[in-house]
C-alpha cells in the first residue's frame, strides 16, 4: 500500500503496554500515521480474487505483491453472486440443445461435439482413462444469449446471438468446434424476413419502433450497469454514441 516499511509494524516491545497506560492516563497516544497504518496491516485482511482460468492466475499475480495493483487504487470486484452462472440457479445446464433452451435458428446448428476430459490415473503407464467429466453451459435465453453474467447492452438490447462457440464449414473440419472463436448470428430486419425464414427470434423492427428507440434502450441498459457498478459513467456516453452511429437496418 505504499505507506512504510513494513518492519516498523513491529512495535518495540513493551511499547503495547506503554501506549495502553498512556492511554488510561492522559486519555491519548502520541505516534505517527505509518506506525498506525503498518501495524493494522500485520492483522488486517485484502480482498483477493481467486480463479482457476488461466486468465484468472495472472489477475491473482497482478493483484499479488510483485505487481501491487491495489496501490494504484484497482482491487479486483467478483461480479454478485445472482449474476453468478450456477447449477442450483438454473443457468448452468448440460451440453445440449433442449437443456440451454438454444432456439432452432434457420442454418444454425447445436454443436454435439465437446472437448471432453476424462478422470485420469497417471500412476500406471499407459495412463488409465476412467469417467469423462460432466460438461455444462450456460443456459440461454429466447434469442439464444447467455442469461446469467453481467449482461453488457450489446447483450440486453441486442441485434444477434453471440454465441461463444463456431462450428467448422464444409471443407474445413466441417462439425468440428473452431477453438475459441465465437459466433454472431444477426437477427432479421423484417417481420416478414422472419416469417419467410422460420426464424424463430423477433425481427429488429420488431424490437424497436425505430433507431432512436434502439438508442435510448441501450443508454438505459448502461445507466443501469452504473448503478450497480459494473460501468463508469463515461461508459454510458461511450455505448450510446456506438448505438447512434451503428446501422441496425430501420431509420
Amino acid at each position: 500500500m505504499g505507506l512504510g516499511n513494513t518492519a516498523e509494524a513491529t512495535p518495540p516491545e513493551g511499547s503495547a503496554k506503554a501506549a495502553g497506560g498512556s492511554l488510561q492516563k492522559q486519555g491519548f497516544v502520541v505516534t505517527s500515521v505509518d506506525s498506525v497504518m503498518n501495524w493494522a496491516r500485520t492483522g488486517s485482511l485484502w480482498p483477493m480474487t481467486f480463479g482457476l482460468a488461466c486468465c484468472a492466475v495472472e489477475m491473482m499475480q497482478a493483484g499479488a505483491a510483485r505487481y501491487d495493483l491495489d496501490r494504484f487504487g484497482i482491487v479486483f470486484r467478483g461480479s454478485p453472486r445472482q449474476s453468478d452462472v450456477m447449477i442450483v440457479a438454473g443457468t448452468l445446464v448440460t451440453a445440449n440443445q433442449e437443456s440451454t433452451g438454444f432456439p432452432s435458428i434457420p442454418g444454425v446448428s447445436f454443436p454435439d461435439v465437446v472437448n471432453g476430459l476424462r478422470v485420469t490415473d497417471y500412476s500406471t503407464y499407459p495412463p488409465n482413462e476412467g469417467s469423462p467429466y460432466p460438461v455444462f453451459v450456460p443456459k440461454v435465453d429466447e434469442d439464444g444469449n447467455d442469461i446469467a453474467g453481467i449482461r453488457l447492452p450489446d447483450v440486453s438490447v441486442p441485434l444477434a446471438t453471440y454465441m461463444g462457440w463456431n462450428l467448422g464449414s464444409e471443407g474445413f473440419a466441417e462439425g468440428s468446434l473452431c477453438s475459441v472463436i465465437g459466433s454472431t448470428i444477426p437477427f432479421p430486419v423484417a417481420k416478414s424476413d422472419r416469417q419467410e425464414s422460420a426464424d424463430p427470434r423477433l425481427a429488429i423492427e420488431e424490437r424497436y419502433p425505430n433507431h432512436e428507440a434502439y438508442v435510448k434502450q441501450v443508454e438505459d441498459a448502461a445507466k443501469r450497469l452504473v448503478e450497480k457498478r459494473f460501468l463508469l459513467e463515461d461508459d454510458v456516453e461511450l455505448y450510446v454514441e456506438l448505438a447512434r452511429k451503428r446501422n441496425i437496418g430501420i431509420e
